[in-house]
């Protein structure tokens, strides 16, 4: 992706965060968003209007809001963002999911939709789905604008505390455990009837446990878990995509933001978290190693959230952390240059949008 293009970009995105355009209709600017991207990369075509608003927006953002303050190949700084938080910590625990239309409330597994739409006009390059616990779900944000520049349509079957595995999670409420087991089975039966469906785009939370036999530790046993639900798959699916799970923050990291905000210090840099806390190996990314097929693929975002020593829960004035596992959707959509660049890296995905 060339450099004009990634700023771009990006500008774009954090645009859809500026303090005049949050008040829009939440749907209304993701679509905005959307066209603007395909305008940008020449995908499609778009309203005057539509192209308006999201140029109004981009003027709008501040430089280097959120992720683009970590792009390493285009490393850009602005210090009026240093004291910035946007959003708040109270805020972020409110701030809904990355838009998502309901397919169908009756049938299960539970599916929404994002990204390119079908019409009489527009004809989706593919279909991708998104899979996954709550860890996958909040990857939505950024994969949704990428979904727009490809002409993917999107399908979003996540489930929360229940990781698409062929191991069975070690939830609290007997209850609970036996409805993910269910959905475990529900997907790859939903795939069979979905052939249309050729790439999967999958991530979990790391630190979820699950019901190991004995002898095998927690990361053998979600590695294989992954391995044997991901050759559950029907043919049909011709690419699963790993992104690797994010760091995690700290029970305190919210509040600490908070009074640092208050107090008018960098919350950034004071209320960062050791990396060796923060980042831990992920058995999913493990499992894509040892399958060794051009099938099953990785990307690793973790660069975009920490240095080799800490990772900052405030970048580029955007908050990382909506709580100690999961990213806002404020953060998670000024990561979706970041994300196309990797996924555009890929073998499978190195052919040019449309």
């Amino acid at each position: 992706m060339p450099a004009s293009l990634a700023a771009r970009l990006s500008a774009i995105l954090a645009g859809a965060h500026s303090r005049t355009f949050r008040r829009l209709h939440l749907t209304a600017a993701l679509v905005a968003v959307g066209a603007a991207l395909a305008v940008v990369l020449g995908t499609g075509s778009t309203s005057l209007a539509q192209e308006q608003t999201t140029t109004a927006a981009a003027a709008a953002a501040p430089a280097c809001f959120g992720a683009a303050a970590r792009d390493q190949l285009h490393p850009c700084n602005n210090s009026s963002l240093r004291l910035q938080v946007n959003p708040t910590p109270d805020d972020a625990v409110v701030e809904p999911n990355s838009p998502c239309i309901p397919v169908s409330l009756k049938l299960q597994p539970f599916v929404c939709s994002f990204g390119t739409v079908k019409s009489a006009t527009v004809k989706p390059t593919a279909t991708i789905a998104l899979i996954g616990d709550s860890h996958a779900a909040h990857w939505r944000a950024a994969l949704a604008p990428v979904a727009l520049v490809r002409g993917w349509a999107g399908l979003s079957l996540t489930r929360s505390s229940c990781p698409f595995s062929a191991t069975t999670p070690a939830l609290e409420e007997a209850e609970t455990t036996r409805e993910c087991v269910t959905w475990n089975k529900q997907v790859p039966a939903w795939f069979k009837r979905h052939k249309e469906v050729s790439v999967v785009f999958t991530s979990e939370h790391i630190q979820a446990r699950v019901q190991a036999r004995k002898g095998t530790g927690q990361f053998e046993a979600k590695v294989a878990g992954y391995m044997k639900k991901w050759k559950a798959l029907p043919d049909t699916v011709k690419t699963i995509v790993v992104i690797k799970d994010t760091p995690r923050a700290t029970g305190n990291t919210g509040a600490c933001v908070s009074e640092a905000l208050k107090n008018k210090k960098r919350a950034g840099s004071a209320c960062a978290v050791p990396y060796h806390y923060a980042v831990q190996k992920d058995p999913a990314v493990e499992a894509v190693r040892r399958l060794n097929s051009p099938r099953y693929q990785a990307v690793d975002l973790t660069s975009f959230f920490c240095s080799s020593r800490y990772c900052q829960p405030v970048i580029g004035g955007a908050l990382v952390y909506k709580d100690p596992g999961h990213i806002t959707r404020v953060y998670g959509e000024t990561l979706a240059p970041y994300l196309y660049r990797a996924i555009t890296a890929l073998a499978p995905f190195a052919a040019p949008a449309r």
